[in-house]
């Protein structure tokens, strides 16, 4: 038993560089974590701020999100839209004149 300790000792003695670099990584480790934490906070609370001023209606997205009437003025927009394209294949001639001289 006290051949084994001192066997151990020896090895931890002889890994002591081993130990030192693992320490290094280590701490490295650390601060590349902590950097990315602080970016990661500061995403997110400037999130928290465009989805608060979305929720109080307030630039175009918080308009959109508050009010339909322009989804609704732009899907009845499309409809006509779609209907015009499919009447002037349709009818070509009723919206373009062709003279040939």
């Amino acid at each position: 038993s006290l051949n084994r300790s001192a066997t151990g000792i020896e090895a931890a003695a002889g890994s002591g560089p081993d130990i030192a670099r693992l320490v290094v990584r280590t701490d490295s480790a650390v601060v590349a974590l902590h950097r990315t934490s602080t970016t990661l906070d500061r995403a997110v609370g400037s999130l928290e701020v465009v989805l608060g001023r979305m929720e109080a209606g307030e630039g175009s997205l918080g308009l959109l999100s508050k009010d339909d009437s322009l989804y609704v003025s732009l899907n009845r927009a499309m409809e006509e839209v779609i209907l015009l394209v499919a009447d002037l294949r349709a009818n070509p001639r009723k919206y373009l004149n062709l003279e040939i001289f």
